[in-house]
């Protein structure tokens, strides 16, 4: 029986050596590894980064990483109200969301019936999503809101974890008339 565990270890210990040894030369063939934080790295600002080194066979190599920020898409846009059904949404990189609301006129402007949030994109999971109505009827003072928000998990593959960001897309209407939608 005491031989049998021997010769069991042995093998297992000779399979994980087989395994490990030639990942462990492939790692390390170049000699050289460059890792980031994201952490110090403005994502509004062009970012590059290099490292040069001589590859085993005295060849010169060069490995890079560059990002180029997008055109700046967050913003508002505004028209003028009317009464009826509306639908608003939104494309923000990878993700998209809409909903639809009603708006009527009795007075000041009315907001009512929120619905059909839909919130999706690639590369993400959407943690949180919820559609709620600020304030109904708009007044001299303030406007009446709605918004939709979606709390999402940005992730490269299963396993990494990139961040979370929240996407919010607003709507408020100005007890003059004017419809401002906000990303």
């Amino acid at each position: 029986m005491k031989t049998k565990r021997i010769v069991a270890t042995l093998i297992m210990v000779s399979v994980l050596l087989s395994i490990t040894v030639p990942v462990y030369a492939t790692t390390n063939e170049y000699g050289s590894e460059k890792s980031l934080t994201f952490d110090s790295i403005d994502f509004a600002m062009p970012y590059t980064e290099t490292i040069e080194y001589k590859a085993s066979n005295g060849e010169d190599v060069t490995i890079g990483v560059f990002y180029t920020p997008s055109i700046q898409t967050r913003g508002s846009e505004t028209k003028d109200a009317s009464v009826g059904t509306w639908e608003v949404w939104m494309t923000y990189g990878v993700f998209y969301m809409e909903y639809e609301f009603d708006l009527s006129h009795p007075g000041g402007w009315n907001i009512s019936n929120a619905r059909n949030l839909i919130a999706n994109g690639s590369f993400m999971k959407i943690i949180d999503r919820s559609l709620s109505i600020g304030r109904a009827t708009s007044t001299a003072t303030f406007p009446a809101t709605v918004s939709g928000i979606a709390n999402c998990s940005l992730f490269d593959n299963a396993w990494v974890h990139i961040c979370d960001i929240t996407y919010i897309l607003s709507v408020s209407v100005s007890h003059s008339g004017k419809v401002t939608i906000s990303w």
